[in-house]
């Protein structure tokens, strides 16, 4: 599938580079992850999540975890997303990126939606709203997050026309395949 990544990966295998090994894996999961192969997606991102948990690297490890949880929340595999998740809550104290912390809320919150549990998402994210940044462009995190509340609040029936215009304006600023996806997805299915 990937054949100068895998040729790259066994060269910095070679070389003792575990954190490049590692990202690797990472990004050939996560393309996978957006590309649909859940299984050969998780097992990337397994292998990457196992290596960088020897070396302590905390942000790249949380970004891993979320990863890993979303395959398993698209897989339908809840309690072993949910174990990822909290692997990652205690690191996200060792560092201070918002937008790290942004996404993997908007992860629990996919979670608690696709758990049938639109309220415990809300929970989670309703509180996080006003912190997001006001006055500067917006990160992919971000969007993710704002999708996921818009979600939650649908289907609680509490969601403004502001959120609604908010993502409409996103379909057309964004390319990214995966939040492309879920924009489209979020737009028709509240509609």
């Amino acid at each position: 599938l990937f054949p100068d990544s895998i040729q790259l990966t066994i060269l910095k295998q070679k070389q003792g580079d575990r954190l490049g090994v590692a990202v690797l894996r990472h990004n050939i999961g996560h393309i996978l992850l957006e590309r649909g192969r859940l299984k050969a997606a998780k097992t990337q991102l397994e292998k990457a999540c196992n290596s960088l948990k020897e070396q302590g690297e905390a942000s790249h490890l949380i970004q891993f975890l979320g990863n890993l949880a979303l395959a398993d929340i698209y897989l339908g595999n809840y309690r072993a997303a949910s174990k990822h998740l909290e692997q990652a809550d205690p690191r996200l104290r060792e560092i201070e990126n918002s937008e790290l912390l942004f996404w993997l809320v908007s992860v629990k919150g996919k979670l608690w939606l696709d758990s049938a549990n639109p309220q415990a998402a809300h929970s989670i994210m309703g509180p996080m709203k006003e912190k997001l940044p006001v006055g500067s462009p917006l990160s992919r995190e971000h969007f993710f997050f704002i999708i996921r509340l818009y979600q939650a609040e649908m289907e609680l029936g509490i969601a403004d026309e502001e959120s609604h215009q908010i993502l409409s304006k996103l379909i057309t600023d964004k390319t990214d395949l995966l939040l492309h996806s879920e924009l489209l997805i979020t737009l028709a299915w509240y509609q």
